[in-house]
């Protein structure tokens, strides 16, 4: 994962729709670590359904990176445990919690 977008439309329009992990941070912490066959669409769904869970982090900012299906789950806990997360779930898709 090496370069960032805004999330905002965008920068989500820069995301694949293919299949892959992302991150959404802010400048002081990682908040939410996500998988999905559709990377833009789940963005977009961040977007513009935001749990109140991602609220009040600040600008927000995201990064991606294609996963083939059979690997996501892997990358995303990888990921979620190196990270820790402010506002992650435990399983996969399950949507940021608070």
């Amino acid at each position: 994962m090496k370069s960032t977008y805004t999330l905002g439309s965008a920068g989500i329009g820069q995301a694949p729709e293919g299949s892959g992990v992302y991150t959404i941070f802010s400048r002081k912490r990682w908040v939410y670590v996500g998988e999905s066959d559709n990377v833009r669409r789940s963005l977009f769904d961040h977007l513009n359904g935001s749990p109140r869970s991602l609220n009040g982090h600040g600008p927000l900012t995201f990064t991606f990176e294609l996963a083939a299906a059979s690997d996501r789950t892997a990358r995303w806990q990888a990921l979620v445990t190196d990270l820790k997360p402010a506002c992650q779930e435990t399983t996969p898709g399950a949507g940021a919690t608070a």
